[in-house]
């Protein structure tokens, strides 16, 4: 696999990167956040985009094993979501209603990924370097998004009814019908998103 290195001293070329696969329709970028909390992390970023007019997208387990089978070494990314265990485990389908409408997978193959290491003054373009996408990366002028009309965050629960739902589950332990429970809430919030 041919890989091609840039400089990066400043982080202007991560910038320009995030700018450009923001505005892709399928791309994916993992950061360390600069944390030391992940000692074993070897990279600073990853970013992975399909840039084809007819993206190869994987929509279910066994797309997506098939593709794996068929080209074992592409590269893959995307989620895999909680809802996901019913197709995996079909007794663990759960009624519950969703707060927010998400597909319970989405992976897609990459056509570009590009890394950098902890401690590099580099980035690596591991797939899909071309004298076009440096030329488009050039141009790109990143700027500062604006948020507005962000007023918080509210919960799904009250704290009347989160302390009904504790004092439920205590039971539940007493009784001996679970051992181990994860009670959690959701969060959310609206805001408009300006990006340049």
């Amino acid at each position: 696999m041919n890989s091609h290195r840039l400089p990066d001293p400043n982080g202007l070329l991560r910038r320009h990167l995030l700018h450009w696969a923001a505005k892709q329709p399928y791309c994916v970028w993992l950061d360390s956040c600069n944390t030391d909390l992940d000692r074993h992390g070897k990279f600073e970023f990853i970013m992975a985009v399909a840039t084809g007019p007819q993206p190869v997208l994987y929509h279910d387990l066994a797309d997506l094993e098939d593709a794996m089978l068929h080209e074992p070494m592409a590269w893959r990314f995307g989620f895999l979501g909680y809802e996901l265990k019913a197709e995996i485990e079909p007794r663990l389908h759960s009624d519950l209603e969703s707060i927010v409408e998400f597909p319970a997978m989405g992976m897609f193959r990459a056509d570009v990924v590009v890394t950098k290491e902890r401690g590099s003054k580099e980035v690596v373009f591991e797939l899909g370097w071309s004298q076009e996408l440096i030329q488009t990366l050039a141009n790109t002028r990143p700027q500062q998004a604006g948020v507005s009309g962000f007023y918080g965050f509210t919960s799904n629960f009250s704290e009347a009814q989160y302390c009904v739902a504790v004092e439920q589950l205590r039971n539940h332990i007493r009784e001996g019908d679970v051992y181990e429970i994860n009670l959690a809430q959701c969060f959310s919030g609206k805001a408009e998103i300006h990006c340049p």
